[in-house]
């Protein structure tokens, strides 16, 4: 069985009828990643040729011109190793010899803005990409998050289109109707231990006021708490035995006060 994206139908698809219209992911950026190559090649060269030996060798152009480029490249060869190995760097005393090394100030900048470029145009975020740390103002967490929203935005535009498509025939298979299957994706989320603290403090001090003024119900209180998620009490059986207590004794005095006042109760 053969799925296409966004060209899923009821009827048979056919491999040679349909093999040619999916596309990759890797087109919308392959002219950054092949920019980014690019540079990387190049900055490596740059590295290589950092440093570089030159010898000004007397009649070099009329040695080369009578056959003997061999035996220059020899002798080159064996200078450099002489010099490797040993420190020493001997030359007849009408050569010449002097070091060029390039700068690379700049050089880490244009690797930086490569990466970045990339980064952007696939939609990762660089600590993934390069295990890079997060620079400037950010934590990183804001490009994790975005990461993880694309990522689930994905599900839901690609994966599920299909699982719909295969649940048809399963759901058929067992005599189960369409609309008893239900399904939903696990959406990733980045955790910040200072923001969650402070949100919970502010949750939690907000509910407390509203307890004392008997605005809610320590039950609404925990619902409120279950449904921001910012603390786990739905499977704490102490949490839940105080809730009813305390709503039983708010019960009892509020029969207690009319009571008092002579109220029917």
């Amino acid at each position: 069985c053969l799925t296409v994206v966004n060209q899923i139908t009821n009827s048979t698809v056919r491999a040679n009828e349909k093999a040619n219209d999916g596309k990759s992911d890797i087109l919308a950026f392959i002219a950054d990643l092949l920019g980014y190559l690019y540079v990387n090649d190049e900055v490596l060269g740059m590295l290589r040729e950092m440093k570089s030996d030159i010898f000004l060798l007397k009649d070099l152009n009329t040695g080369i011109t009578n056959g003997r480029g061999k035996e220059i490249i020899d002798w080159l060869q064996l200078v450099l190793q002489a010099k490797k190995r040993h420190n020493v760097l001997m030359l007849d005393a009408d050569s010449q010899y002097e070091q060029k090394e390039l700068s690379l100030a700049n050089v880490s900048d244009i690797w930086t803005k490569a990466q970045d470029r990339l980064a952007i145009a696939m939609d990762r975020p660089k600590t993934i990409l390069f295990g890079d740390g997060a620079a400037g103002f950010s934590t990183g967490q804001e490009d994790l998050q975005s990461y993880y929203d694309t990522i689930f935005e994905i599900q839901e535009s690609r994966l599920r289109p299909i699982i719909n498509f295969f649940d048809k025939f399963i759901c058929a298979k067992h005599g189960i109707s369409e609309t008893e299957v239900a399904f939903e994706f696990v959406q990733i989320k980045t955790e910040n231990k200072a923001e969650s603290a402070t949100n919970l403090n502010t949750v939690t001090t907000a509910l407390m006021l509203l307890l004392e003024h008997g605005v809610i119900e320590p039950q609404d209180a925990l619902n409120e708490l279950n449904r921001r998620e910012l603390v786990d009490v739905k499977n704490v059986p102490e949490v839940t035995m105080m809730a009813n207590l305390l709503s039983e004794e708010d019960d009892r005095e509020f029969t207690t006060q009319k009571q008092i006042n002579g109220e029917g109760v």
